[in-house]
């Protein structure tokens, strides 16, 4: 009797711990799908972000607002608030319009190629040696103004009195160029030290300025000048002309 009644003791006992751990079980996997569907808040774009935006820019220039996610459906690594840290790096990749905001799209700057072309303009990208781009001053960020030399062919007279000329022309092509990006030239050259000297410059142009520009710089005749908002400027100067007689 004893025994029979210690067996009916033990399985009430082991019944009693199964259904315990099976309400653990259910309990922990109902909180688990509450954690899950709980809302949290993400910065997300506000629109269109282009790569090499400064981070700082997104706050200071609405590109960011906030929205409420359900948890089990944003990555671990997309921000609710941008840090003293994440300020000082830069967007590295593109993000659209209701894109949310991770920490994988941002890096420190210069370490990509990223950047950011003004609206309604395109990048053109000229070799230039070291004194054709201000001493290394002009870099990412500064405005340049941009001179082009010539030449062109000026005759006088007719018959035995015909006298021609050739007029090289120095003058301003076009000025307040946003210099976007500084890189290495692969050129190879005669001159080493030419070679060496040499970097590539990119620019955000107008169409037609890019025209200009690319023709200039088949001649190799540009030369840039570092502006200031003080500089005063004459982009309509005729220029300065020095004459020489062909014989």
């Amino acid at each position: 009797m004893n025994r029979r009644l210690l067996t009916i003791v033990v399985a009430l006992v082991l019944a009693a711990v199964g259904t315990l751990a099976v309400l653990t079980y259910v309990r922990s996997a109902d909180d688990r799908a509450v954690a899950g569907n709980k809302a949290v808040s993400v910065l997300v774009a506000a629109r269109a972000i282009a790569p090499g935006t400064p981070v700082a820019a997104l706050q200071q220039q609405g590109y960011l607002r906030t929205r409420n996610y359900p948890a089990s459906s944003v990555p671990d690594d997309a921000i609710s608030q941008l840090t003293d840290d994440q300020l000082r790096l830069v967007v590295a990749s593109s993000v659209r319009q209701g894109g949310l905001i991770t920490a994988s799209v941002m890096a420190e700057p210069g370490s990509s190629q990223a950047f950011v072309i003004p609206e309604g303009k395109i990048a053109v990208t000229v070799a230039l040696d070291e004194a054709q781009r201000v001493a290394n001053f002009a870099k990412p960020g500064t405005k340049v103004v941009v001179f082009v030399g010539f030449s062109r062919v000026v005759t006088k007279g007719t018959g035995d009195s015909k006298i021609s000329k050739t007029e090289d022309i120095v003058k301003i092509m076009m000025a307040d160029v946003p210099v976007l990006a500084v890189g290495e030239s692969a050129a190879k050259s005669a001159d080493a030290d030419n070679t060496a000297n040499r970097k590539l410059i990119t620019l955000g142009v107008t169409q037609e300025q890019g025209e200009r520009l690319i023709l200039g710089a088949t001649a190799n005749a540009l030369y840039m000048g570092l502006q200031t908002d003080s500089s005063e400027l004459n982009v309509k100067s005729p220029g300065i002309s020095s004459i020489k007689v062909i014989n």
